[in-house]
């Protein structure tokens, strides 16, 4: 009777045993209350920045004798160019456009752009482009992705027509720019 006792209380402490580590590992439904899961989030908010004339270079000539002939085709002196900024983080374009006071016209003298961009999305439709008081489109830009440069330059590449019967005096015309947004070509 002595192993039996024996027996019997090796099987119960063995079982207990079993059953206190099986308890250990189990997790009921009810002690599972709240989020489980460990997500974050990231943010930040990214504001539209400026499009605008970023830098312009005056057009200079060199002086002109009067000799009986028309002096066409009369080359600027530097590079003219118009330097645009784009940071609106839009896929809009822009059109820049420019007006002249008409004092070169006024007195005969006709001032041209043969405008050309330093990148391929900036666009140039017209030549020979006759500088007065209409607005005259120099070049746009149809639409934006984030490939597209955020600075681009137009060089003008300036020239006057001057007559021969022009008056000797010095001259000077203000020419008026403008940039504006969602361009699509440049016959807006």
């Amino acid at each position: 009777m002595k192993k039996s006792v024996i027996k019997l209380f090796s099987a119960l402490l063995v079982s207990n045993a079993v059953a206190v580590t099986g308890n250990l590992n189990k997790v009921d439904a009810a002690d599972t209350t709240g989020d489980t899961g460990k997500n974050s989030t990231a943010s930040i908010q990214i504001n539209a920045g400026n499009l605008e004339i970023a830098d312009k270079k005056d057009i200079t000539f060199s002086p002109v004798t009067l000799n009986g002939q028309n002096h066409n085709n009369h080359q600027e002196n530097s590079n003219s160019f118009i330097k645009i900024n784009d940071f609106r983080g839009a896929t809009t374009g822009w059109k820049l456009s420019v007006t002249s006071d008409n004092r070169f016209t006024d007195n005969g003298i006709n001032l041209y752009f043969n405008p050309k961009a330093d990148n391929s999305n900036v666009k140039t439709d017209s030549q020979n482009l006759l500088i007065n008081n209409e607005a005259q489109n120099v070049a746009y830009m149809g639409s934006a992705n984030r490939e597209t440069p955020l600075t681009s330059q137009i060089n003008l590449n300036a020239y006057l027509n001057i007559p021969a019967n022009a008056r000797a005096n010095s001259y000077e015309t203000t020419l008026t720019w403008n940039l504006t947004s969602d361009a699509v070509s440049a016959e807006q």
